[in-house]
């Protein structure tokens, strides 16, 4: 059995008794769906059930988006469980230790940032520190899902308010990354942390950004080739038009950088 401890005190200011509409609260339906579905999920993870969401730019509250957010489409996923947490250095130490990661080139520190994000990982590192922990990384819309639940929402914590440094870390809160899951007013509908800025998040897919014009309805998994991978979520040195749920970009997988870091999903 889980602490619940932890996760309500978590969810105590989010949960409200409004309808599924209400943007500024999680919805009833989506924090009633988390509750059931806490033990489904390994430790550290939440659990994602499968159905239905809109994934992409939601122009009915979004006018920020850019053209590869675009259509909004519907699309159907299998269930799945992700991290609630970024990949911290104090993970990637210990995926090192135990002989499965690289160092990463730089900013790796994990005795004084240990639970900073992960950052500076190329996407094969990331895969590797998922494939030590049996899991994978997630796909766009994986991630997406968990980051806006089922209602087509804007951010991760609804359609307001807008970014401020209580919800997100973007580029007006200094710049700088913060020790994960220390916004949980920035909490997704599942209870996920820090899917609006701090790192850009590396994801399974290809990148295109034509792909959302010709994606399949269920379980899409990005192009089947390419030379770039997308990265989700925006970061702290990113401004508040890019934490949006559905902004979207793209990143050479061979190229660390300072704003990329990752967490890990699982098929359930």
């Amino acid at each position: 059995m889980k602490n619940w401890s932890g996760v309500f005190a978590l969810l105590a200011g989010c949960a409200g008794t409004s309808a599924a509409t209400d943007s500024d609260t999680v919805s009833d339906l989506a924090f009633n769906d988390l509750v059931a579905n806490l033990d489904l999920a390994p430790s550290g993870m939440v659990h994602v059930a499968a159905g239905v969401f809109g994934m992409g730019c939601n122009e009915s509250v979004d006018n920020t988006c850019n053209a590869d957010e675009k259509p909004f489409h519907m699309v159907t996923l299998r269930a799945f469980d992700i991290d609630r947490l970024l990949v911290t250095q104090s993970d990637i130490a210990a995926c090192i230790s135990a002989g499965a990661c690289a160092a990463p080139i730089k900013d790796f520190d994990p005795s004084n940032k240990a639970l900073l994000p992960a950052n500076d990982v190329s996407f094969a590192d990331a895969v590797a520190y998922c494939a030590w922990r049996n899991k994978r990384l997630p796909s766009e819309a994986e991630w997406e899902k968990a980051a806006r639940g089922v209602d087509g929402r804007k951010f991760p914590w609804g359609n307001s308010p807008e970014p401020d440094c209580d919800h997100a870390n973007f580029n007006s809160c200094g710049m700088a990354l913060l020790p994960v899951g220390g916004r949980p007013l920035g909490a997704s509908p599942y209870g996920v942390l820090d899917m609006a800025g701090q790192v850009w998040e590396w994801t399974a897919d290809y990148y295109d950004s034509a792909y959302y014009a010709v994606s399949p309805s269920a379980d899409p998994t990005g192009p089947a080739t390419g030379t770039l991978r997308s990265k989700r979520g925006g970061s702290a040195w990113i401004g508040p038009d890019r934490v949006h749920t559905s902004s979207r970009w793209f990143h050479n997988p061979t190229a660390p950088d300072i704003d990329i870091g990752f967490r890990c999903a699982l098929s359930s």
